[in-house]
């Protein structure tokens, strides 16, 4: 809320007004309206006697100057019958004689309620002051509010500037005017409900909330007390007391220098002590409690927080019955924040049986960090971590609820060197994986419920590198070969249940030692090529820098290789899907008759349509279509293939903004307007080509994986992360968004 409070009415001119005194509120000096001196059109002239806008014999405008000064003002409302209606009316005395009023001031709506009611007098120590008092739009007392105004002489070097001469009054007033004095609000039914002091004047523009100065109230709706208080110089000071809406005490407490201080207390609705809160100006966190407990309804202490002069944090919560359910220990902090987990050094639970639930210690010197029991009472997580000669050492264990051993972990890392090891079992109590970690190295073994190793690989910087071993536990099928940083490299073999081989190939870092085995392009059908072009198109980005036509098309052909084999690859497996597909079939262009006069008759002299002409016979392009319609030159240049607003801009430079691409295809819209792929759509794209194999991004139903595929037609997930019945499960039961507008 702002301080300063001016009256400012701004006239509409009305056709059916006379203009019999032309009034402009801006030919004044001074601040407020209603104690400015006003001045003739030359600025030198002061105003005095009638200035009055009439019509037809009734008073539109009317008002009273004397040596510049506003007296008297009279505005009123015309209604459709022409028939006044009282608006405003102000009566100034600005030298009293006798007394101390200054004025006065009504305003009236439309419905002949009055509004607005202001009163100027001068106080006992002879300073301009001024009661303003508001009305509801239906009659019932709204706001009164008292304030200062403030002279020139009372405002110090540093707010000068904000006070220039033609804002200064004839009485030394500045437009300055300042909360002083009472301030009431009601609500709509007259009732008080707040009522507020302002006892310090203050000599600058500040927010009101910083002038409040002495005793607050405020009140329910039912008029009964809702808190009471003192505001010292804009701070809460001494006791604040707030209710409940039938009486009762709701919060009580003091405050000393706008800080909570001693003992706070909360009450319900009964009138019970419900939290006892203990503040102390001196805390590490002044604005915290540094101990606070708190009952239920019925009187039962539940929880009690406090800081110790160390300033770690004490928490214990009790059940009804006064049994500890929680017992915690916080390190020290400046700001407490008691459910801030990474503050946690020590905390006990229990379940509602009183059976213990876990423990978390990460006290110094603890024996074990955390430990956690099942409701029964059987261990169901440990874990411990210690650091010794700068080596961390880290130890975890879970179990069922019937004592079987589900998981164990051991992790040592320091001086550079890292070793994990993660045994995971069966309910039953058998291996069900084993995962083994030094440094970069990775090893992986997966078991059977029977306790058959099926899986076994080994990796170096999260890509498969060396061994692998891989057994079919339905078919008894056992695939083993060896990789070179995630792609096949050595000898690759599949042998049935009866050891007999039934695949054996060589690679060489991709490259099969098979020529004969290689898919080359001429291998797919010319429809194929063509739809796996079309594919390829829509992962070339429009403004990739390629330096040549040429050299876009290369990429694109070869982009469009890997996608057949991957295609081809994926319907093997029974992945069969629609292709996103684009091509540019034309550039259509628009372009001013007036910047290439001749075009169409190949005139040369024209230094456009020669330099147009020269970029098109060494592009091999023609004109398919071209006619002249509104002084604009339109048509069509046919394409033979793809082409990328890039190189449009590369090749046709000053012309190209003139040309845009026509394009066909099942992802021309959709790509222009939502630069995504709706979710639910299959996907493939090209991570990396080389000559022998490329990195394939493959989405479905929002999942993501990576493949590689191999020249002879091979594929797999990176790292054989997924086998396809994984894949498929995953993809099958994977979230479901909720179907959008472009669905």
């Amino acid at each position: 809320m702002k301080i300063f409070f001016i009256l400012v009415f701004v006239i509409s001119p009305l056709v059916l007004v006379a203009q019999d005194c032309k009034f402009s509120y801006y030919n004044k000096k001074g601040g407020h309206y209603l104690f400015s001196t006003y001045f003739q059109d030359d600025m030198r002239t002061t105003r005095d006697g009638v200035c009055e806008m009439s019509e037809n014999g009734k008073i539109y405008e009317k008002r009273v100057f004397k040596n510049g000064l506003l007296v008297e003002e009279e505005l009123n409302f015309f209604n459709q019958y022409q028939s006044e209606q009282k608006r405003v009316r102000t009566k100034m005395n600005h030298n009293p004689i006798l007394g101390n009023e200054l004025g006065t001031l009504e305003e009236w709506n439309e419905k002949g309620i009055l509004v607005n009611h202001w009163r100027f007098y001068l106080d006992k120590d002879r300073r301009r002051r001024s009661i303003i008092t508001e009305y509801h739009h239906n009659g019932p007392l709204r706001f009164r509010k008292e304030y200062a105004f403030i002279k020139l002489s009372e405002i110090d070097s540093y707010h000068l500037k904000e006070n220039p001469p033609h804002t200064i009054d004839a009485f030394g007033y500045t437009s300055l005017i300042v909360p002083y004095g009472k301030h009431e609000e009601f609500d709509e039914k007259g009732n008080l409900i707040l009522e507020q002091y302002f006892n310090t004047l203050s000599t600058y523009d500040q927010d009101a909330i910083h002038l409040l100065d002495g005793p607050s109230r405020e009140f329910h709706a039912n008029g009964k007390l809702k808190s009471s208080g003192t505001y010292k110089e804009g701070n809460l000071d001494s006791n604040w007391i707030s209710y409940h809406y039938n009486g009762q005490v709701h919060v009580k407490g003091m405050y000393r220098n706008n800080l909570k201080d001693g003992n706070w207390e909360v009450y319900n609705v009964q009138g019970r002590l419900t939290q006892l809160s203990t503040f102390e100006e001196t805390a590490m966190n002044p604005f915290a409690p540094i101990k606070e407990t708190t009952w239920n309804d019925y009187g039962i202490k539940i929880e009690e927080k406090y800081i110790e002069k160390d300033g770690r944090g004490i928490l214990t919560k009790w059940d009804e019955n006064g049994n500890v359910m929680r017992y915690c220990m916080f390190s020290p902090s400046s700001q407490m924040n008691w459910t801030n987990v990474s503050l946690l050094q020590y905390e006990k639970l229990y379940y509602d049986n009183r059976q213990l639930k876990s423990i978390l210690n990460n006290l110094p010197n603890a024996d074990t960090n955390y430990v956690s029991y099942y409701q029964n009472g059987q261990l169901e997580r440990y874990r411990h971590n210690t650091l010794k000669d700068n080596t961390r050492f880290d130890e975890q264990k879970t179990w069922t609820s019937t004592g079987v051993l589900l998981s164990e972990n051991t992790t040592k890392q320091g001086k550079g060197e890292i070793y994990q090891k993660a045994l995971i079992y069966y309910s039953s109590g058998g291996i069900k994986s084993r995962m083994e970690i030094t440094n970069d190295l990775r090893v992986d073994e997966k078991y059977s419920t029977k306790g058959v190793l099926f899986s076994k690989k080994e990796l170096l910087d999260g890509r498969l590198h060396g061994k692998l071993y891989e057994l079919d536990t339905l078919s008894g099928n056992l695939t083993t070969g060896s990789y070179d940083k995630g792609i096949r490299n050595g000898e690759w073999k599949v042998q049935n249940a009866a050891g007999t081989t039934i695949i054996s190939k060589k690679y060489k870092l991709g490259c099969t030692d098979n020529k004969n085995a290689v898919i080359s392009w001429d291998k797919f059908s010319s429809k194929e090529q063509k739809e796996f072009k079309l594919n390829a198109n829509t992962q070339i980005p429009q403004s990739a820098p390629f330096k040549s036509w040429e050299a876009l098309l290369l990429k694109r052909d070869s982009i469009a290789y890997w996608i057949g084999l991957a295609q081809r690859a994926l319907e093997k497996e029974g992945q069969t899907f629609e292709l996103d597909q684009v091509e540019t079939t034309a550039l259509r262009f628009e372009m001013p008759q007036v910047y290439y006069i001749g075009l169409e008759k190949r005139d040369t002299s024209n230094a456009r349509v020669k330099s147009l002409l020269r970029i098109m016979d060494s592009l091999n392009w023609k004109f398919d279509q071209l006619k002249l319609e509104n002084g604009i030159y339109q048509g069509e240049i046919k394409l033979k293939d793809y082409i990328t607003y890039y190189l449009i801009q590369k090749y046709l430079g000053e012309h190209a903004s003139f040309f845009h691409q026509e394009l066909e295809g099942n992802q021309k819209n959709r790509r222009a307007e939502y630069g995504f792929h709706p979710r639910n759509d299959t996907t493939l794209s090209i991570i990396e080509m080389k000559d022998c194999y490329a990195r394939i991004s493959l989405s479905e139903n929002g999942q993501n994986a990576q493949l590689i595929v191999y020249s002879d037609g091979e594929l797999e997930f990176e790292n054989r992360y997924y086998s396809w019945k994984e894949w498929n499960t995953l993809v099958e039961n994977a979230p479901r968004y909720p179907k959008m507008y472009h669905d």
